[in-house]
């Protein structure tokens, strides 16, 4: 047993188990995810299986007496579909995997409309995970393909064991069906998801505000373990102050390194005004305050005659009156001596 490692998952369909170990060290690849074993063994279907509404996968979760999410080991569900004869299907139908009661991993279906670029009609499907993300897709041909591979909650693993569900919501007609590739089921993997978090210590410094207008930067950093990518910046309004994200396209951001997205911000308000942060990326989601320091700047207090212009305009008119009343007592002093001298 110490060769092969401990037993993650037994599937059962019906009456007949399917048992598959695979040996210490194995790397599997389910859907362009690449998954590292390390000294444990996975059992997942081996055979292709319909599914239905009235006929779920059952998949029972044989898991080490201290097994837990996270850390040293992650755990992962992962499936293949393909849904043929959408042209059937009535109204919305959901694919989705539970284990220990939460789930894991849901697809819904859906029949498309002319507007969505099918000339006879289409499925539109979309799904959320912490690989990808949000992804939103319509399919005109006669086949849905897809995979979903998902992190599961923590709360989903339990020591011992669980069963794992994939099942099928009604919505499919009589002519479609969905079918669920060999090697469904439960993973380990010791690489983690990507966790993004928001680091907002740039806001700790008095900000001057120099024509109204300051910057400041907003680091955003990837504590997980794999990379974090399509990662957005969004800031809640305030008003009387204008934010202004200056990078507005989606950050890819490697596992343990971070990344600064510059504000501007133009403010008629001073004092501290806080600004409410959201980062999101791969499903998952950071929120922070900034609570900037906004003071207005001492060389556009006041001005010139009380008209306010900048320190810098008021130098520059300064120099030229006293350069014009130089020249002015120059020409007074070569005018007197040329009288003294007649």
């Amino acid at each position: 047993m110490g060769q092969i490692g401990s037993i993650l998952a037994l599937a059962s369909v019906g009456v007949v188990s399917v048992l598959l170990l695979l040996p210490g060290h194995a790397v599997a690849r389910r859907g362009g995810v690449s998954l590292r074993t390390g000294d444990e063994a996975a059992a997942v279907t081996n055979t292709a299986l319909e599914l239905t509404p009235s006929s779920p996968l059952f998949v029972k979760a044989l898991l080490p007496p201290a097994a837990k999410q996270g850390r040293e080991r992650w755990y992962l569900v992962h499936f293949a579909a393909s849904l043929s004869g959408v042209g059937d299907l009535q109204g919305s139908a959901t694919l989705k995997s539970v284990l220990g009661g939460w789930t894991t991993n849901a697809v819904e279906f859906e029949r498309t409309s002319s507007t969505d670029g099918c000339q006879s009609g289409g499925v539109r499907w979309q799904t959320v995970d912490l690989f990808k993300g949000v992804r939103n897709r319509v399919a005109c041909s006669p086949t849905v393909r897809l995979t979903s591979n998902n992190f599961v909650p923590y709360r989903s693993i339990r020591p011992g064991g669980g069963k794992l569900t994939i099942s099928l919501s009604p919505g499919l007609g009589p002519d479609a069906h969905l079918e669920i590739a060999a090697g469904a089921g439960l993973y380990a993997t010791a690489l983690g998801p990507a966790d993004i978090k928001l680091d907002v210590r740039g806001c700790r410094r008095i900000r001057q505000l120099r024509g109204g207008w300051t910057t400041v930067g907003i680091g955003i950093r990837n504590r997980g373990e794999r990379p974090a990518s399509r990662v957005r910046l969004g800031v809640e309004p305030i008003p009387g102050v204008h934010i202004k994200v200056v990078r507005s396209r989606p950050l890819r951001i490697p596992a343990g390194e971070s990344r600064f997205i510059p504000l501007r911000i133009e403010s008629d308000r001073t004092g501290v005004v806080p600004i409410r942060l959201v980062a999101v990326g791969n499903a998952n989601q950071a929120a922070a305050v900034c609570r900037l320091r906004l003071r207005r700047s001492k060389r556009t207090q006041g001005g010139l005659f009380g008209t306010g212009l900048p320190a810098g305009t008021i130098s520059g008119i300064g120099g030229v009156l006293l350069a014009s009343l130089g020249l002015i007592i120059l020409l007074m002093l070569v005018r007197r001596k040329r009288e003294a001298l007649a």
